[in-house]
């Protein structure tokens, strides 16, 4: 499984602003991190950081137009909170990704499954736990919650989340 990563980061950086493609490169690079530290695949880490924010900036009508037929499109509280599908979507139709692991980590780095993947537990607290995005500031220590998931992932998932939780 080899991806075309300098492909991927070239349509992504031109899809969005400045400040979100800085804090998509801190995601992948913290989600390779943790991969390697708990024995996971770093390149599917990397590729699902990378990607995770595709859909974000991206106007409402659009995101909703990509995810309208998804199964839980439903289940979300508001448009913004789609854009990890609307990301995983194009993840797919864009770049050809159908590994369910990728697509999982992408789609529920907003609002996880109760029982998910290790990967999807990287990438969601990957992209909490950037010291570039301060919405989270004010719930968790960026550098503690790092520390909680290099030795213990699941902890640090079920705590991110619960200080997180939309």
């Amino acid at each position: 499984m080899l991806y075309n990563v300098n492909e991927i980061k070239r349509k992504v950086k031109s899809s969005l602003s400045s400040f979100r493609y800085k804090h998509t490169l801190a995601v992948a690079l913290y989600a390779k991190k943790l991969a390697i530290i708990h024995g996971l695949n770093q390149e599917k880490a990397y590729v699902a950081g990378l990607l995770h924010d595709y859909a974000k900036e991206l106007k409402d009508s659009q995101i909703i137009f990509i995810t309208k037929n998804h199964p839980k499109f439903s289940k979300y509280p508001n448009v913004r909170t789609l854009h990890g599908i609307a990301s995983a979507e194009l993840a797919k139709k864009e770049f050809g990704i159908v590994d369910h692991e990728i697509l999982d980590a992408i789609s529920q780095h907003v609002i996880p499954n109760k029982h998910c993947s290790k990967l999807v537990m990287i990438i969601y607290i990957a992209d909490k736990t950037d010291i570039n995005k301060t919405k989270y500031s004010n719930a968790i220590n960026p550098k503690q919650m790092q520390k909680l998931a290099a030795s213990n992932l699941r902890k640090a998932f079920r705590l991110t989340h619960k200080l997180t939780k939309r």
